[in-house]
């Protein structure tokens, strides 16, 4: 099976700053697209406003996220130098040290749905892996230098938090911090291409 490799890795702790919206998921891959590219595009315009920003590299973050659910409450921000100078309008969101399995998103932001449908439908039960839960985020988007939030091509990693096990994923954790452990491997558009039906 052609493969990109899955890897568990350190992240955090993080303080970001940015807008947080509520997007409706449906069948309308480019409906969702354009309204992320809008919302980063506000971003863009205040984060020229706020020099305690540090813009390089952009995040995207995402709540109470559910296989095939209806709604995406998405947060888009850049790392903030310290949280007493978060800028004020904006939302601002702590991630704690957590433990990440992390896969290559390299399709069009569009198709990213059909990706964590997959990831969080069957790639993690297949490796047994559970998610964090809690007040953790469902998942973390990290840009690649190539990305570009407006058009939503470049690519992107998807962040995963999840639980620690003792004896199978402590031993996983320790490793990955060292030498980027590759545990799964699934190239992200057959992820979109099986969560959506198509072979």
């Amino acid at each position: 099976m052609p493969a990109e490799h899955l890897r568990l890795e350190p992240f955090g702790p993080l303080v970001l700053a940015g807008l947080v919206r509520r997007h409706p998921i449906g069948t309308d891959d480019e409906a969702l697209s354009s309204a992320v590219a809008k919302q980063w595009r506000a971003l863009l315009i205040d984060a020229c406003r706020f020099p305690a920003l540090f813009p390089p590299r952009g995040y995207g973050v995402g709540f109470n996220f559910e296989p095939h659910g209806k709604i995406l409450e998405f947060f888009c921000g850049f790392m903030l130098r310290s949280l007493d100078r978060a800028p004020v309008g904006l939302h601002c969101v702590e991630i704690p040290e957590i433990t990440c399995a992390v896969f290559a998103h390299s399709g069009p932001i569009a198709r990213l749905r059909h990706t964590l449908d997959a990831i969080f439908a069957t790639a993690l039960p297949l490796e047994g892996l559970e998610r964090q839960g809690g007040e953790t985020p469902s998942f973390i988007l990290r840009a690649r230098p190539s990305f570009n939030p407006l058009t939503g091509f470049g690519g992107v990693e998807v962040l995963v938090p999840v639980k620690a096990r003792l004896g199978y994923f402590d031993r996983s954790t320790r490793l990955a911090s060292s030498t980027s452990l590759a545990i799964w491997a699934l190239r992200a558009s057959t992820l979109g291409n099986l969560a959506s039906g198509r072979r």
